[in-house]
């Protein structure tokens, strides 16, 4: 069965060509190197030029790559096939001896077992592994279809349970991309090439090897590809690279996460996250994390909102705010693909009760045809009976016939204004069903488009829903100019406080039937009903608290606390005027308010306002509003607040990734396209 439209795989001309670092590359090809290329011998022979590798029958070199060259050998106790690699002169012993032994303490189907390493009578080391057939992920990617789709998503998360054991056993593998990935020709996944492994990783960060200085961006193989591991002074390899791996900084297991996202984006999109002219380009925007590139490539590719997500977060620019190992991508892999299945299947089985609908209505028009042919059939039959009969038969038939002819052209007219009607309503009724969904992302624009669509094609339809129609574009227009006084306000306060930025709150609300200027005692309990009950209440919530801290009018700030505390329940509301009155929301150093349980706008407000007006508490509070992206890691208010504090703070590099993150999320937002320009433009 093929695989649904949003999960396209890319074109295999697109996908880019990669290497292995310091994997074999065929002799006699030039190519990339790995097991993938190994075929066992048909027979057994000597070749010139291979090395003498006591207890093994070496019979010739199969792939070469700048660590070490691979050969294919025989294994006579054990009567086996066997691939041995061995170190050529003059490289660093004890990293091949690493690569071994890495290997080798990682019990697990997705990791090659070693079967011994050794030492040639000339002192170069040598390893003997399993000899595996199959070819790399980034062959398998050239040769994709859009139906192998669910079987690479398959391979790439035994991948990440793959790498997420190494990460339980403290080990860091540095250099994932779909050219160390293989698939055997029996369904076995395995992540080869450890060559640059870390072990005795913590989630603090690796600590810098003895006597390694490979910390600096100057790549020591300029005129190389981006996809080659780089052997140098940069570890790994820069197109799949960490921006903190890139920078020389230590690293952790979500270097590794950062890899999976990237190989993930080549699966989606055919391409790697970073992407240079030269190989110093491509380090340098590894180091930098400029991912607006591959961001925009994943958001045009068609494929389902979860895994573009799970890919986004993956390879966050920043370390601590991606999954913590390899474990949690996986998890997060299998609750896709369960979620993908159960959707596969209720469409398979819709589409047969569409089918089979279908079928009965098809029978149905039939058994009616018969029915009239065999009316038509003793009719006939009686106007023969007689010849007197015959004319006057003849002319009542087409008496009959004009009139019926009238009857069912009436009919069919009716019938087919009703189906018009009837498309334009269940039209109408899926967009008012979008409608909520659109509001929650802010894509007001698609909304209103939608709306106007659905108002025009309903012109016709009955009293109800032309009601729920004006009643839908009334509510939608009183959204945008909330949202349009809040987006303008925190840009130009630049996240603080403007007074006269609120002020276009005050006839939105007495529009709405909210007069919190009224003096009437009365008025709070009533409008506390109101509110209770409003259909847009989530949202005028959202507003009242953006109001509220800069209202200077006491009267109006009463009787919003007091409208807002009666209508959800939650007294803490009634602390938030700001001011010394913030620090009330703190007690025994804890907060006293439910952020696990408030919306994603709730808390950007609060945290903003605890950021202003309880100094001792601001960076809680900031914890507090990063750790609900986990949450809501769609929200527009929560970035753009997240990257305003950043900003102030000096922290240039925070503050790009969150404006970029903004600007993802809507992308018609031109003031969060203007901070993100000021961010960037003060890096440099």
């Amino acid at each position: 069965m093929n695989a649904p439209d949003d999960h396209a795989i890319p074109a295999p001309a697109d996908i880019p060509t990669a290497a292995l670092s310091d994997s074999p590359t065929p002799a006699d090809s030039g190519g990339e190197g790995t097991q993938a290329e190994l075929k066992p011998p048909t027979h057994l022979f000597f070749s010139e030029g291979v090395p003498v590798v006591p207890g093994y029958m070496v019979t010739h070199e199969i792939a070469r790559g700048g660590m070490g060259a691979v050969y294919a050998a025989y294994d006579p106790v054990f009567d086996r096939e066997v691939a041995i690699k061995v170190m050529h002169f003059g490289q660093d012993a004890s990293r091949f001896v690493t690569e071994s032994k890495v290997t080798a303490r990682l019990p697990h189907p997705g990791v090659p077992p070693v079967y011994a390493l050794g030492e040639l009578p000339d002192g170069r080391p040598f390893l003997t592994m399993k000899f595996i057939q199959g070819r790399t992920l980034a062959d398998e990617l050239k040769a994709a279809e859009r139906a192998d789709l669910p079987r690479i998503l398959s391979d790439f998360e035994r991948v990440c349970q793959t790498v997420g054991f190494a990460h339980a056993q403290g080990v860091i593998h540095r250099d994932l991309k779909p050219a160390n990935l293989m698939v055997g020709a029996f369904g076995e996944v395995l992540v080869m090439d450890w060559g640059l492994a870390k072990t005795g990783a913590t989630g603090r960060g690796e600590s810098a090897d003895e006597g390694d200085a490979r910390t600096s961006h100057q790549p020591a193989h300029a005129g190389r590809s981006p996809e080659f591991t780089q052997a140098g002074q940069v570890k790994g390899t820069p197109a799949f690279m960490a921006p903190e791996q890139a920078r020389g900084e230590p690293v952790d297991a979500r270097a590794d996460v950062f890899a999976l996202g990237g190989v993930l984006c080549a699966i989606l999109t055919g391409k790697a996250p970073f992407l240079g002219d030269t190989l110093l380009a491509t380090v340098r925007k590894a180091a930098a994390g400029e991912l607006a590139d591959a961001f925009g490539r994943l958001d045009g590719c068609g494929a389902a909102v979860e895994l573009v997500a799970l890919c986004k977060q993956c390879m966050n620019p920043l370390a601590w705010r991606r999954p913590a190992d390899g474990k949690a991508v996986a998890d997060a892999m299998a609750a896709y693909r369960a979620g993908h299945e159960e959707r596969t299947q209720q469409a398979e089985m819709d589409r047969a009760s569409a089918r089979a609908r279908a079928d009965e209505a098809d029978a149905r028009a039939k058994a009616e045809a018969r029915a009239r042919a065999a009316a038509e059939a003793r009719a006939e039959a009686e106007a023969a009976r007689t010849k007197e009969q015959r004319k006057r038969r003849r002319t009542q038939v087409g008496l009959v016939a004009a009139v019926a002819a009238l009857l069912i052209g009436g009919i069919g007219f009716a019938w087919s204004e009703d189906r018009r009607v009837g498309r334009a309503r269940v039209g109408a009724e899926r967009v008012l069903a979008q409608l909520p969904e659109l509001y929650r992302r802010g894509h007001w624009g698609q909304a209103e488009a939608l709306l106007s669509q659905a108002t025009l094609a309903g012109a016709d339809a009955d009293a109800g829903l032309k009601a729920r129609l004006a009643q839908a574009s009334g509510e939608l227009a009183v959204l945008m100019r909330l949202d349009r006084i809040r987006t303008d306000k925190a840009i130009a306060s630049n996240g603080g406080w403007d007074e006269q930025g609120v002020k276009g709150y005050e006839p939105v609300f007495r529009e709405r039937g909210y007069d919190f200027a009224d003096a009437d005692p009365a008025g709070p309990p009533r409008l506390a009903e109101r509110l209770r009950y409003d259909p847009l209440r989530e949202y005028l919530l959202v507003a009242l608290d953006d109001w509220l801290p800069a209202e200077s009018d006491e009267r109006v700030v009463a009787n919003i606390t007091a409208v807002t505390v009666a209508a959800t329940g939650e007294p803490w509301r009634a602390k938030l005027r700001g001011g010394p009155e913030a620090a009330l929301m703190i007690h025994n150093g804890q907060f006293v308010v439910p952020w696990d349980e408030m919306s994603a706008p709730a808390v950007a407000s609060l945290g903003l306002l605890l950021i202003k007006f309880a100094p001792g508490s601001k960076d809680r509070a900031l914890a507090k509003m990063e750790e609900a992206l986990q949450r809501y890691p769609s929200d527009f208010w929560l970035h753009l607040y997240i990257g305003q504090e950043r900003f102030k703070r000096g922290e240039i590099e925070a503050a790009v990734g969150a404006f970029r993150a903004a600007v993802a999320v809507r992308p018609e937002a031109q003031g969060a396209k203007k901070l993100l320009a000021d961010a960037l433009a003060a890096r440099k």
